[in-house]
């Protein structure tokens, strides 16, 4: 059969698109815990090509995703490795594939792309190079706080000033984040990401301040951080997650024929 297969590993379990060159089919999600060898088991024959997975190598920075072909791990199996920075120790797997195809959309872009998620990434990027990247687990903290005793249910309308509010206090005052989420009530949803928020963009602060910044990133993962961004005036871009995956998927596709 012609063509091949695009998989985006994620915890929430694989998606993958049976492509045909850069044109994709309609998405196909599998079961968490799903690896990558038992997608391409489904596709007999065909060039796979995943992301993300747990089991990739990793480039140590600076790199260029768009350029770095991915690992043969078997007979039509093929893994886009991630990054490594040494200091701080950290690991990026997926994310350099979103930047991959950002970059290869926009090729003369200079400056930081925001990975909202889980666990979000700020990476800088210069002369399609990551030079260097700093993660965060506001994602998680976040859902592990509103599963905590105190915060269960924790919910209410999202209203855009009482976010804007709770982030400004805690990028103001980082330290009092804690015992500012000591008095959330429970319609204080929009409150609580605000408030984490704040943290994480006052750590950041090296990456976005002076630089144009572009997200990329599900709806509702992003949107809060563009919203954060916009609130600082900084020029932000957004794009569409699905888009950029598949865009650095095929970037990575390619450069298998270019290897050979």
């Amino acid at each position: 059969m012609s063509g091949w297969v695009a998989v985006d590993c994620a915890p929430s379990g694989p998606r993958s698109w049976q492509m045909t060159g850069g044109d994709a089919g309609a998405p196909q999600t599998w079961p968490a815990g799903t690896s990558p060898a038992e997608v391409a088991a489904a596709f007999p024959g065909r060039t796979v090509v995943a992301c993300g997975a747990a089991a990739a190598p990793l480039s140590k920075l600076p790199s260029t995703p768009s350029e770095t072909a991915p690992v043969a791990v078997q007979d039509g199996l093929n893994l886009v490795p991630g990054l490594r920075q040494a200091e701080p120790a950290l690991e990026m797997r997926g994310g350099e594939t979103r930047i991959a195809g950002f970059l290869s959309l926009n090729p003369n872009w200079d400056g930081v792309i925001c990975l909202p998620g889980p666990r979000s990434h700020w990476a800088l990027v210069s002369a399609r190079e990551v030079v260097s990247f700093q993660s965060f687990l506001s994602g998680e903290l976040i859902a592990a706080l509103s599963a905590t005793p105190s915060l269960s249910g924790i919910g209410g309308a999202w209203d855009a000033d009482t976010f804007r509010d709770a982030l400004s206090e805690s990028l103001s005052r980082p330290e009092r984040m804690a015992s500012r989420l000591a008095s959330l009530g429970p319609e204080d949803a929009a409150r609580l990401v605000g408030l984490v928020l704040g943290g994480e963009m006052a750590a950041a602060r090296p990456y976005w301040l002076g630089q144009q910044v572009a997200v990329i990133g599900a709806g509702d993962a992003a949107r809060p951080y563009v919203a954060a961004l916009e609130a600082q005036g900084v020029p932000v871009t957004q794009t569409d997650e699905t888009r950029m995956v598949l865009a650095g998927l095929t970037t990575a596709w390619r450069r298998i024929g270019e290897a050979k």
